[in-house]
């Protein structure tokens, strides 16, 4: 239920509380019990690769890859990997034998350039990367950002055939080991690292712990039947905190299944997947602070939707003072489960959250008299395709490396089928 203040007001505030108390859960315990509940219930759909995963097949993988984490590998409690890739199903089974023994993971986006990788992996000091399949120019990308990869034996991170099979990493049998290791997991170690842009062009580490991870997901309590089965499908990549969010966790919490139309957004195949799954839910885009379902109606489907329970949104304008309903301004956001500073760093983390503990998100967006959230633009010169933020200096700073080119200036152009396009104009 949305605060009724909010439309007596006309004051662009709005807030979704929620009935439901927080979890003292890590991630891993919170997948034994949805296991108790619903084992042979789909968690996770890949409709292109015809890949369907219930959530007791899930566990048994997980379980089977943090033992060879834990014995192959070498990771323990605290240990940071990286992963990077499209969506397919490697992705959530990485993420959850990791989060099983402690171990903390940096999500990576795949257009980010040479100098941002090398510096997300030294700042968590990784210990392991891992890449998912496809797109085919993946490894080759790697390899561009990390020259002694191709050189390299087999287990070494800078391995071209030692960039380990899955399945050869694996070791069935270790149930006991693995259960041993995820005892010393607490609530407040973190589960993940997400890359974010912010306003400044520049992207920064934010770690999330298994309580913010987990509680952060919640829904309002009225939105998914536990005994019904809901289908929620994504358009953006699971490096995006959103997509984690809801459909790993969201799975865990609330027995929905994960949809995954295809490994990198296309319009058909959403649309395919959306008839043929039977979705229940779309996730437009990466904002993770509201959602649209499909009863909301068509009218609001181009919105990012409502707030998700335990947040608050206000729109407030060049002055600090919130805007009036459906005016635009720089959308704030307020929840005890939201990030709670950069990893690493004290000055930006001030820059960014008040002393009351508003997050100003740099995006520009207005509120509906209904609490529906619209974003209309970033406050800072970002180019948004396909949901993914792109940093006009670091596509500058690449492009002029080229010896034919003195001078690039990168701007964005519209795009009907992915919001906006990149252009580089040169000299």
């Amino acid at each position: 239920m949305l605060s009724r203040m909010t439309l007596l007001r006309r004051i662009s505030y709005v807030h979704a509380p929620s009935l439901k108390p927080f979890i003292g859960l890590t991630m891993h315990e919170m997948l034994e019990e949805r296991v108790k509940k619903n084992p042979d219930r789909e968690m996770l759909v890949f409709v292109s690769d015809n890949e369907r995963v219930t959530f007791a097949e899930y566990k048994k993988r997980v379980i089977d890859l943090a033992a060879g984490f834990l014995f192959k590998l070498g990771l323990r409690r605290g240990d940071r990997i990286a992963i990077i890739g499209a969506n397919h199903v490697e992705w959530p089974l990485i993420t959850g034998a990791a989060r099983a023994i402690g171990v903390g993971v940096a999500n990576l986006l795949i257009g980010h350039t040479s100098h941002t990788f090398q510096n997300v992996m030294a700042q968590v000091s990784c210990k392991a990367l891992f890449i998912t399949r496809s797109p085919d120019t993946l490894y080759p990308m790697v390899c561009e950002m990390i020259p002694e990869l191709s050189e390299s034996i087999p287990g070494d991170l800078n391995s071209k055939h030692g960039m380990l099979n899955l399945d050869d990493i694996s070791i069935s049998g270790c149930e006991e080991e693995v259960a041993t290791a995820a005892k010393k997991v607490t609530i407040d170690d973190v589960s993940y690292f997400f890359t974010t842009s912010g306003t400044t062009g520049s992207p920064k580490l934010v770690p999330f712990t298994h309580f913010q991870t987990l509680n952060g997901s919640i829904f309002a309590p009225n939105q998914f039947d536990e005994k019904q089965i809901n289908k929620l499908t994504f358009i953006s990549n699971m490096a995006y905190i959103v997509t984690t969010h809801l459909s790993q966790v969201g799975s865990l919490l609330y027995g929905t299944t994960a949809v995954f139309p295809s490994p990198t957004y296309t319009f058909e195949k959403l649309v395919q997947a959306v008839e043929a799954e039977r979705i229940f839910m779309v996730l437009p885009k990466p904002s993770g602070i509201s959602s649209v379902t499909v009863d909301d109606g068509p009218d609001v489907w181009n919105t990012s939707g409502r707030p998700l329970p335990n947040t608050e949104i206000q729109i407030i304008d060049e002055k600090g003072c919130p805007v009036e309903v459906g005016e635009n301004g720089e959308v704030w956001i307020r929840s005890p489960t939201a990030f709670r500073g950069y990893y690493g760093d004290i000055e930006k983390t001030k820059q960014t959250i008040t002393e009351k503990g508003w997050i100003k998100t740099g995006d520009v967006g207005k509120l509906s008299e209904n609490g529906y959230l619209t974003i209309v633009g970033r406050i800072k010169d970002i180019i948004i395709r396909r949901g993914d933020n792109i940093h006009p200096s670091e596509v500058e700073s690449f492009v002029v490396t080229h010896p034919a080119v003195n001078i690039a200036q990168v701007i964005p152009i519209p795009d009907y089928r992915i919001g906006e396009d990149v252009c580089a104009c040169v000299t």
